[in-house]
């Protein structure tokens, strides 16, 4: 929501000018999104995965930003190894949730998108300041188990998609290279046998509602709804590399690589 300035011009230029900062570490929240679902921001970073985060008042001065922040990580979707989260969230947590997801899909987010999640920011836990100045609106990108911010611009003009996706890319890349994201540390669930021939067993710590295989170019070839089953066929696969995602009812839980004999 608006915050009220002693001067509008100055407050509004100070607010809205091009910022690049230099903050290089992330900091966690533990917050319920607006679709009821728990997210704890190191959780989802240490399971290898990437956060664009774009804050908003949310008004018209903040749309240009939030859709350019939005395509940024919808072109990167379908990364065999690495989710991208698009988080949608209200500038000081003094706009309901209805108010944020409403905003969002009237100006070009998909709100539906499983990657996305909008927050009202109860308390304004998912504080901005903690990675520099405030901007309305202000993008950034974090990723990985060193919670490293690879991007953080203020001002709808200065987001720049081009830019946001190179970011992405080199997270990811600095991911692949240390090994970090084909499967989690905490092996929360385990397929097995792996290498598989014909199906696999799939157990595990947490539920896990559904899975997608994707190939090793990130092209999807399957979701199954598990729905208390257990036992996956894959028979039908050509021999080769695949990655399962599991997830949960609220987020992913890992990615896990198996071989297909």
């Amino acid at each position: 929501m608006k915050q009220i300035f002693l001067n509008l011009s100055v407050g509004f230029l100070g607010i809205c000018a091009f910022s690049v900062q230099g903050q290089t570490q992330a900091t966690n929240f533990d917050l319920t999104d607006c679709s009821g679902k728990s997210c704890k921001l190191f959780d989802v970073l240490d399971s290898g995965h990437v956060v664009v985060m774009c804050w908003v008042m949310p008004c018209g001065n903040c749309t240009g930003g939030a859709t350019k922040s939005f395509n940024a990580a919808k072109a990167a979707q379908g990364n065999a190894n690495h989710k991208v989260y698009y988080f949608l969230i209200d500038d000081y947590g003094n706009s309901a949730c209805s108010t944020v997801t409403s905003w969002g899909g009237s100006n070009g987010v998909t709100m539906t998108a499983s990657y996305v999640r909008a927050f009202s920011n109860a308390g304004n836990a998912i504080n901005m300041t903690n990675y520099g100045t405030a901007g309305m609106p202000k993008a950034a990108v974090i990723a990985g188990a060193s919670h490293k911010v690879y991007y953080n611009v203020n001002g709808s003009s200065s987001i720049n998609t081009t830019a946001m996706t190179d970011s992405i890319n080199k997270a990811i890349a600095e991911m692949n290279a240390a090994g970090v994201g084909i499967s989690l540390a905490t092996e929360k669930t385990v397929l097995a046998p792996n290498p598989v021939s014909s199906e696999f067993r799939l157990t595990s710590a947490v539920p896990v509602e559904w899975i997608t295989i994707k190939d090793i170019s990130g092209k999807e070839i399957m979701t199954v709804v598990l729905d208390g089953l257990q036992i996956v066929d894959v028979g039908f696969l050509n021999a080769g590399v695949y990655f399962v995602q599991c997830f949960s009812p609220g987020h992913e839980v890992e990615t896990i690589k198996i071989i297909k004999n």
